[in-house]
């Protein structure tokens, strides 16, 4: 694998290999003979009262990007004085297409410890694809509005700095590696075809070939579909599979037994402005009008018309599938289609008739609409003036199955090799028949956040396709649900499949609202001649390339190692296929890649989120962020208790509110406080000042003894960082070796 345009974290220079500095790195200090000469210098030139005295305790990595870098330099004294932060070369020479930072030293207590967080970035104006190396950060005092340096300490640095290429610039090479037996089975493929291989032999150990299972693997990621899920045109052509539907009175209404219709039927109306922000990709039609399919009886014994009554049996999809290299890949049946593995058989089985049903519902995507935008998920957030009602959030889903002709033909091809192998009779698969809409139930999901008689089925578009789900709630629950959509937390509910008679099983499949769900963007298609972007707004790990092959009585997959790759948002891939010719296209019955969403680029999944909320303006919502420096260490503690309070963690209420308490039990952690609301005033009516929130510290020793916090720290900044400066202010005094006693 090569990759183009894209940086390496291990970096070559001089012969020497050194990793780029990343976030709670601690800066090695190098002892410099210049820098006390000048330190020395400074001293001389400067009079009693221009001198300033103080020293560098650590300087800590709090932030790195391509661009950017954020440390905190933990000091004392310098009262009076300026502290510079300059970027260097390996040879200590200034690198001047690098900001510095430079800031006041602010008034504290003599030999109090401080912390100042200082931030560097490449300057604006620089080429596409410039790269700069740095090897050292020097960090010095002045006297505040004087140049002459009085104290340099100079840190081991080791950092490349880039101006990232356009993303549409970016091409990622990558070279497929056959797994198991796929190298042979293309050499012998080539061979019967006098085609030729470069191929080379496989670099993989032989490995496993066995059926594959629905009930004894754990899928282990979502499914790809490799063609476009069903739309309303292409529903209509599927109407010649589907079974004759007959007016059913039973059907009408049975939309979700949970919910009352006049509180759904209301909930409809007011939330009709999100829904139609939906993506529209699909012809809603609504359930009062659906007709469902009633079970029919044969006229003869002998009768081939089906019943529409499903059989009690089934077969097991995945057992005519067999993967080649089990050992080496990491698959599950969702990952070579998205129908549900039991394939049951119409009750009359001169019929030939089979039905399935989805795998599985996720969040719907208009790929016409790209990005974020063509997702299925709209959230609005309702205030008039600074009056926020208790139901101001209205979140509107849509779920579809994803499923696409090519799945369900090919799902039709290993049901007829299976009948065959049984000796069943086959003629047609099918779409489940329904006695009325699916039960879909989210109350799971929601369950202690939205009440059911909150939540409401707004439309359904089909009955095997996708539906609509609205509910309204308030603005706290609304922004932990966001908080956790972020964090690859998802919404997750069932889906119920009844069949028209009474004895049939009912199907139980999953639904999920997940921003990081795979098979959502559908940003990958295998292509030889067309270019392979990322269409997603989250990068993509390449994990394999599949193909699905006939045999004799079964289908058979094989698999080639894409090595992990991953490829950010709007980049192409450049495919070397010297293993993989041309003959597998006429031979494949599909051809995917399996892959899996990047969640480490917290900004796109950020972006995600902001690009889900439509209408009025959201409240100014964000989070506190704690940064440990090395309390634990200063004070010799086992863990540090964290209470906050704050007027702004209710929307509507400027009362001082507790927060949640943070148990720091490891330096250079960093940790989150969220929803914080800064909607509406910070100061009272009479001009009293409100601080954006404070916080208290308490010391808990490894005998278990504790030091209580006695003061409140006031802070503006949603980022603050923990050091021991921080801990001596809210005790009123340093735990270790200060003869201070301990609680209890």
């Amino acid at each position: 694998m090569r990759i183009t345009g894209v940086l390496a974290v291990l970096l070559m220079y001089a012969g020497q290999v050194f990793a780029d500095v990343a976030a709670g790195d601690r800066l090695v200090r190098i002892d410099r003979t210049e820098d006390a000469v000048i330190g020395l210098i400074g001293d001389i030139f400067a009079s009693d009262s221009d001198e300033v005295r103080g020293n560098i305790r650590s300087v800590t990595v709090l932030a790195s990007t391509e661009r950017t870098l954020q440390i905190a330099v933990e000091y004392s004294n310098f009262q009076g004085g300026e502290i510079t932060g300059t970027v260097q070369g390996v040879q200590g020479v200034r690198l001047r297409k690098i900001t510095q930072a430079r800031q006041a030293v602010p008034s504290a207590d003599p030999g109090s410890v401080q912390t100042m967080e200082l931030e560097f970035s490449l300057q604006d104006g620089l080429d596409e694809g410039f790269e700069l190396i740095s090897g050292q950060l020097e960090i010095s005092v002045t006297k505040r509005g004087q140049n002459v340096k009085q104290h340099i300490s100079s840190f081991a640095m080791d950092k490349l700095w880039t101006m990232q290429l356009a993303p549409e610039n970016v091409a990622i090479q990558v070279t497929p590696i056959p797994l198991g037996n796929a190298a042979g089975w293309v050499n012998s493929l080539t061979a019967s075809t006098g085609g030729s291989s470069s191929g080379g032999s496989s670099t993989s150990s032989a490995a496993t070939l066995r059926p594959l299972s629905a009930g004894d693997l754990q899928v282990a990621s979502l499914r790809r579909a490799e063609v476009q899920p069903l739309t309303a045109s292409r529903h209509l052509e599927l109407a010649a599979l589907t079974a004759e539907r007959r007016p059913s009175t039973a059907a009408t209404g049975r939309v979700n037994e949970t919910v009352s219709l006049q509180r759904s039927e209301s909930i409809r109306l007011n939330n009709k402005a999100v829904i139609e922000k939906l993506p529209q990709a699909y012809t809603k039609v609504s359930i009062a009008n659906y007709t469902f399919a009633q079970k029919s009886t044969p006229t003869t014994p002998q009768s081939s018309e089906p019943t529409n009554e499903v059989g009690s049996n089934y077969l097991d999809l995945f057992q005519g599938v067999e993967v080649d290299g089990l050992d080496q890949v990491d698959v599950g049946p969702a990952d070579i289609l998205g129908v549900y593995g039991r394939i049951y058989p119409d009750k009359n089985a001169n019929s030939g008739v089979f039905y399935y049903i989805p795998e599985s519902y996720r969040l719907a995507y208009d790929a016409d609409l790209g990005g974020a935008k063509g997702l299925g998920f709209r959230i609005s957030y309702d205030r008039i003036g600074d009056e926020v009602s208790d139901d101001a959030v209205r979140m509107a889903v849509s779920l579809d199955s994803a499923l696409s002709f090519q799945e369900i033909e090919i799902a039709e091809e290993i049901v007829s090799r299976l009948a065959r192998r049984n000796s069943l009779k086959f003629t047609q698969l099918k779409a489940y028949p329904l006695a009325a809409p699916p039960q879909f139930d989210f109350s799971g999901g929601l369950a202690g956040r939205v009440d059911s008689e909150d939540v409401a089925v707004v439309a359904l578009s089909n009955t095997l396709e996708g539906i609509d789900v609205s509910w309204t709630t308030d603005s706290i629950t609304a922004q932990n649900l966001r908080r956790d959509l972020r964090d690859g937390i998802p919404i997750s509910g069932t889906a119920a499949f009844n069949a028209p008679n009474n004895d049939a099983p009912t199907e139980v499949v999953p639904m999920r609202v997940e921003l990081s769900n795979p098979s959502v963007f559908d940003p990958l298609h295998f292509s030889r001649t067309e270019a392979i972007r990322n269409i997603s707004p989250l990068p993509v790990i390449l994990k394999n390339l599949h193909v699905l092959v006939e045999k004799s009585d079964r289908l058979q997959m094989y698999s080639w190692s894409l090595d992990n790759t991953v490829v950010p948002p709007e980049a192409s891939i450049e495919l070397n296929l010297d293993q993989f010719p041309e003959a597998i296209d006429s031979a494949a019955t599909r051809i995917w890649f399996q892959y899996a969403l990047d969640r480490s680029c917290e900004s796109c999944i950020d972006a995600v989120l902001d690009e889900l909320l439509s209408g009025d303006v959201w409240p100014d919502t964000g989070a506190l962020t704690l940064r440990a420096l090395t309390p634990l260490e200063a004070t010799a503690a086992a863990e540090i208790w964290i209470e906050t309070r704050s007027r702004f963690f209710d929307p509507n209420d400027r009362t001082l509110r507790d927060g949640q308490r943070i148990y720091l039990t490891e330096d250079r952690g960093e940790y989150s406080i969220q929803p914080i609301f800064l909607t509406g005033q910070t100061e009272s009516e009479d001009g009293e000042y409100w601080p954006l929130f404070e916080y208290r510290l308490s010391v808990i020793m490894p005998d278990g003894s504790v030091y209580e916090g006695q003061n409140w720290i006031a802070s503006d900044n949603d980022t603050v960082v923990i050091g021991s400066y921080q801990v001596e202010q809210s005790l009123g005094y340093m735990p270790a070796g200060t003869g201070a006693e301990p609680v209890g």
